[in-house]
């Protein structure tokens, strides 16, 4: 029951769930810890086709979409509406995130996306190659970015628009202090 064209690719009588992408349409969510979250998708496959969650809308939402372990995600045509950080205690905001990575997620693309009413819009994977365009961002820290844990991290950032900051924030926030992975 496979999609093409995974279908024709695969010889196996079984599949491993975890090389199989996946399609989230048009779906919802509100006033929840998370709108969507992912885990282990396309993480070692042997093929490059995308796993996709398109036209969704997630408001009211401590996290929007949590991807951890993700290879190969597209995010577009969705809206991802935070509680706002105002509403965040001290050190409860650290998964006030709109798209959040983690693990060894690489290869993300967001496209016509609005994210607005997080302490973090979008967390940079960091391996990989991420592109970022035709969003709209209105949130503390739009994209967060700490160092690359393999070479060859490449983050794409192209025809966006960024709200004004009228209590501080950034746009591109670049983190240096984080521990690295495995000595890189």
């Amino acid at each position: 029951n496979l999609d093409s064209p995974l279908r024709e690719m695969v010889t196996e009588q079984q599949v491993t769930p975890t090389t199989i992408p996946f399609r989230f349409s048009r779906n919802a969510a509100a006033n929840s810890g998370r709108g969507l979250e992912v885990w282990h998708t396309n993480e070692v496959s042997a093929h490059n086709l995308e796993s996709l969650v398109e036209d969704c809308m997630f408001w009211n939402v401590r996290s929007g979409i949590d991807i951890t372990y993700g290879v190969n995600t597209v995010v577009r045509n969705s809206i991802l509406l935070g509680y706002g950080s105002e509403r965040c205690g001290e050190g409860s905001c650290d998964e006030n995130i709109g798209i959040t990575t983690d693990g060894t997620t690489r290869n993300l693309r967001v496209d016509g996306v609005q994210i607005s009413g997080f302490r973090t819009g979008i967390w940079i994977p960091s391996r990989g190659t991420t592109q970022i365009s035709r969003t709209r961002f209105d949130n503390t820290f739009n994209l967060l970015m700490y160092p690359p844990h393999q070479p060859g991290r490449r983050t794409i950032v192209a025809d966006n628009r960024f709200a004004p900051h009228p209590d501080g924030g950034e746009d591109f926030h670049f983190v240096q202090s984080r521990v690295l992975f495995h000595g890189d």
